[in-house]
């Protein structure tokens, strides 16, 4: 999926250490959650919980770059209201 300056793409393991980046920062996380920064281990549960809802849903968080220099900006997309898939 692109817009005229981002690029959105389904999650992957690769995905795993952007995504460190962004949870492990205190200024992001703030506005997150219970606005503590996560460890590697548990990022890397949320992402494949994450990789397994978009495949059977088609829907989900989707990692975001922009065009210009594929830099990660982060996270958009939608989820269903309870997201509980167990």
């Amino acid at each position: 999926m692109e817009t005229k300056r981002l690029t959105l793409k389904a999650p992957s393991l690769d995905d795993l250490d952007n995504l460190t980046l962004l949870r492990t920062t205190p200024e992001v996380m703030r506005y997150v959650g219970d606005g503590k920064i996560q460890t590697k281990e548990k990022i890397k549960e949320l992402l494949k919980i994450n990789i397994a809802y978009y495949q059977k849903h088609g829907i989900g968080l989707l990692c975001v770059f922009e065009k210009k220099d594929g830099e990660f900006v982060g996270l958009a997309g939608l989820l269903h209201d309870d997201f509980d898939d167990s």
